[in-house]
C-alpha cells in the first residue's frame, strides 16, 4: 500500500510539472509586444489608481490591442496636479507621447525595474505629455468601479485625519503603504515587522470572524451568513489590493466557509495547496514575486508544524514564540537574498508587536474605516484612539532603527548560498520536532557555523576590488581591500534639483547615498566604510553623502583644505561630524597606508585653496595590489604626481 501511495504521488508530481510547464511556455509566448519604440498617439483605459508624487502621475493603461503601458508624466504647475488629481480608474483617454524601454540595472545588485515591469506583462514605459491629453469619464469594468470605490475611501481618509494614523489605517484596511511615511516604513522593513502592514490571513481571518459574528447576531442563519461571506469575500480581496497575501488570505478563508457549510473536512494542507496551483495558473508571474514567495511559505511551513505545535506548548506565549521563530526562520533566506540584511531584534519585536496590531491597533483601523463611512469624521472614536498609540508606537521603532543593534549583513545570498541555508533549516526543524535532549544545542550550532561562514567569505578574498558605481552626473568609488582589510568611498555622487516648490516635492526623493550606494554596500556585505574621501564640494559628488548616515557607519571622512563656503559642504561636514565620524582636512603631500596598500594625497596644494571648488578636488594616487590608479575629482588642470 505505501508503494501504491508513493507511485500515485510521483504521477501526481509529473502531472503538476506537465502542466505548469506548458502554462509557463505559454505565458513566455504571449508575454510580447506588438508595438515600437518612439512617438505614440493611442487610445487606452486607466488601470488602477493613479498616484500623483509631487509633480509627476504614474498609472497604467489598458490599450484596445490588450497591451498594457507603464505611464509617467511631468506635471507644470499646481494647477495641472489638481486637475490630474481627479483621473480615476476606468476613465479613457486619448494619448500623447513617447515609448520608451524600462530602465535596466546599471550597477551591480540594482533593483531591476524591466523585469518587474516584465513579470506584470509591461513592455514599455510611456512617458505622456500632460497637457495634450484628453479623458471621459467612462464606466470602466467592474473592477475599475470598486478601484474608484477604494481610491475614494482613501482620500477621505487622508482628508480627514492626521498623515500618519492616516497611512497606517489606509495600509491595514485597503492594503495600500503608499501613504505611510518612507522613514516608518524603511523601519518596519528593517527591523523585521513589515509584515505587519500587509493585508493577510490575520487580517482576513479576524474580519471574515467578526462579520459572522455580528451577522449571527442579527439574526441571520449560520448558513446564511457563511454563503454571503463567500460572496463578499472576493470583493473584499479587490477592495484590500489584490496583492498575493490578500489573495492566498481571502482563498483560505472561502475554503474554510465552503468546507464548513457543506459539512466536509479537508486538510489545511490540501486547501493551501489548491490556492496555490490555481493562482500560478491564473498568474504564472507571481512565482517570481517576494509577496507571494514568503506568503504561501510561511503558510506551508506553519501549517506543517500546527500539530507539533500544539502538541508541544499550551500557553499563547509559547505558541506565539513557536509561530514567531518559525516564521522568522523559514523566510530568513529570502529576506536575506532580496534585502540583504537580517535584524536579529525582530524577534522580540514581533513577539511584543504582534499581539498589539492583532489585539488593539487592527481592531481599531477597521472600525474606524467602518466610521468614516457612516460618521462624520469629529465622531470617529477609534480614530481618536489609534492617534493615541500609534505615534508612540511608531517614535519607538524610529529610534531602535538609528541603531544598527543585532543587524545581521552577509550581502547578497548566491544559489548554492541560499540552498545551504534552507539545508540546515530544514535540520534545524526536523531537530525541533523530534524534540531530542537539548535539541537546540546542535541545531543553532548547525544554523550559527552557515550563517558565520557566510559572512567571512569576503574577509578570505584575497584580490582588491574598485568599483565604479553609475551615479548619473558626478562620481562614486568602491574600493575593497583584500581580505576587507578597509573599505573606502571615493564621493558618493548626488541628484542636482532646480525646483523646491511645495507642491513639487515628492514623497521619496531619490538620493543616490540612499538609493544605490547604500544597497550596493549592503549586497557586499559591507557595514562600515573606513574612509569616506570627498573630493570637492559640488552636489554631484557629496550631494548622497547624508544618504549614508544612520544606514552604513564611516569611521573617518577626507575633505580638501580650503575655505569651506557652500551651503550643501557645511551641512554634509557638520552631520558627519555629529554623527562622531572622525573628519581630516588634508592636502597635497599626506598619505594613507592600508597594509601593503596606500593612498598618496597629490592635491590640492596650498596655492589650489582660494581657487575655483573644482580646482581644489581631492586628487588620488593609489598603488592597489601592484596596480596604479588616479582619482581626480572634477580638477581642470594638470598636477604632478611625484
Amino acid at each position: 500500500m505505501q508503494k501504491e501511495q508513493w507511485k500515485k504521488a510521483l504521477l501526481l508530481a509529473i502531472l503538476f510539472f506537465v502542466i505548469f510547464t506548458i502554462r509557463g511556455v505559454s505565458a513566455e509566448r504571449i508575454n510580447v509586444t506588438t508595438l515600437q519604440e518612439g512617438h505614440l498617439e493611442t487610445t487606452g483605459s486607466v488601470t488602477g489608481i493613479p498616484r500623483i508624487n509631487g509633480d509627476s502621475i504614474q498609472f497604467q493603461v489598458h490599450l484596445e490591442n490588450g497591451e498594457r503601458l507603464q505611464t509617467s508624466g511631468l506635471l507644470k504647475d499646481e494647477d495641472q496636479q489638481q486637475k490630474w488629481s481627479e483621473l480615476r480608474p476606468g476613465e479613457r483617454c486619448l494619448f500623447y507621447g513617447k515609448l520608451s524601454k524600462p530602465n535596466e540595472p546599471t550597477n551591480f545588485f540594482q533593483y531591476n525595474y524591466a523585469s518587474y515591469l516584465y513579470d506584470q506583462t509591461i513592455h514599455w514605459v510611456y512617458q505622456i505629455e500632460p497637457q495634450k491629453v484628453v479623458c471621459n469619464d467612462a464606466n470602466g469594468t467592474w473592477t475599475d468601479q470598486f478601484n474608484r470605490w477604494r481610491m475614494d475611501r482613501m482620500a477621505q481618509i487622508r482628508e480627514r485625519y492626521h498623515e500618519e494614523t492616516a497611512g497606517l489605517i489606509i495600509a491595514l484596511t485597503y492594503g495600500d503603504r503608499y501613504f505611510i511615511d518612507q522613514d516608518i516604513l524603511q523601519a518596519y522593513q528593517r527591523l523585521g515587522v513589515i509584515h505587519l502592514l500587509a493585508v493577510s490571513g490575520l487580517h482576513v481571518g479576524m474580519l471574515t470572524a467578526c462579520a459572522m459574528y455580528v451577522l449571527i447576531r442579527f439574526g441571520m442563519t449560520r448558513e446564511r451568513s457563511m454563503e454571503l461571506l463567500m460572496v463578499g469575500l472576493p470583493f473584499y480581496a479587490i477592495i484590500a489590493g489584490a496583492a498575493p497575501p490578500v489573495i492566498r488570505a481571502a482563498a483560505m478563508s472561502f475554503v474554510v466557509l465552503l468546507c464548513l457549510r457543506l459539512k466536509k473536512r479537508i486538510h489545511p494542507m490540501i486547501g493551501i495547496s489548491l490556492t496555490c496551483l490555481i493562482f500560478l495558473l491564473l498568474k504564472p508571474y507571481s512565482l517570481f514575486q517576494l509577496g507571494f514567495q514568503l506568503s504561501f511559505l510561511v503558510s506551508f511551513a506553519l501549517i506543517l508544524s500546527a500539530q507539533t505545535i500544539q502538541t508541544l506548548y499550551t500557553s499563547y506565549l509559547q505558541k506565539t514564540m513557536a509561530v514567531t521563530f518559525i516564521a522568522q526562520l523559514v523566510t530568513l533566506p529570502l529576506i536575506l537574498f532580496h534585502f540583504f540584511e537580517w535584524n536579529l531584534i525582530s524577534l522580540p519585536l514581533n513577539l511584543i508587536y504582534i499581539p498589539f496590531v492583532t489585539i488593539v491597533v487592527l481592531p481599531a483601523s477597521f472600525l474606524s474605516s467602518l466610521f468614516d463611512l457612516i460618521l462624520p469624521g469629529v465622531f470617529n472614536l477609534p480614530y481618536y484612539f489609534l492617534q493615541l498609540v500609534v505615534p508612540p508606537v511608531h517614535n519607538v521603532l524610529l529610534f531602535i532603527n538609528q541603531y544598527p543593534v543585532g543587524a545581521y549583513t552577509p550581502g547578497k545570498l548566491s544559489g548554492w548560498q541560499l540552498v545551504s541555508l534552507y539545508a540546515v533549516i530544514l535540520i534545524v526543524l526536523l531537530l525541533w520536532e523530534s524534540q531530542i535532549k537539548i535539541w537546540w544545542i546542535p541545531a543553532m550550532i548547525s544554523l550559527a557555523i552557515v550563517l558565520g561562514g557566510i559572512k567571512l567569505l569576503p574577509y578570505f578574498q584575497k584580490e582588491a576590488v574598485v568599483t565604479m558605481l553609475d551615479v548619473g552626473q558626478g562620481d562614486s568609488f568602491v574600493i575593497e581591500l583584500p581580505r576587507r582589510e578597509a573599505v573606502l568611498v571615493i564621493d558618493t555622487g548626488g541628484v542636482i534639483r532646480f525646483s523646491d516648490e511645495p507642491w513639487q516635492k515628492r514623497r521619496n526623493q531619490f538620493d543616490t547615498g540612499k538609493d544605490i550606494l547604500v544597497p550596493y554596500l549592503k549586497a557586499k556585505g559591507i557595514t562600515t566604510i573606513d574612509t569616506l574621501i570627498l573630493t570637492h564640494g559640488d552636489h554631484d559628488h557629496i550631494g548622497g553623502a547624508q544618504g549614508l548616515l544612520g544606514k552604513v557607519a564611516v569611521r573617518e571622512l577626507l575633505y580638501g583644505k580650503g575655505p569651506v563656503e557652500k551651503k550643501n559642504e557645511k551641512q554634509v561636514l557638520e552631520a558627519y561630524l555629529q554623527a562622531g565620524t572622525t573628519i581630516h582636512m588634508v592636502e597635497a603631500g599626506q598619505k594613507r597606508s592600508y597594509g601593503n596598500n596606500e593612498l598618496t594625497i597629490i592635491a590640492p596644494v596650498a596655492s589650489d585653496f582660494e581657487q575655483d571648488i573644482n580646482e581644489r578636488s581631492i586628487v588620488l594616487a593609489a598603488s592597489l595590489e601592484g596596480i596604479h590608479w588616479l582619482f581626480t575629482g572634477d580638477l581642470g588642470r594638470r598636477v604632478s604626481t611625484g
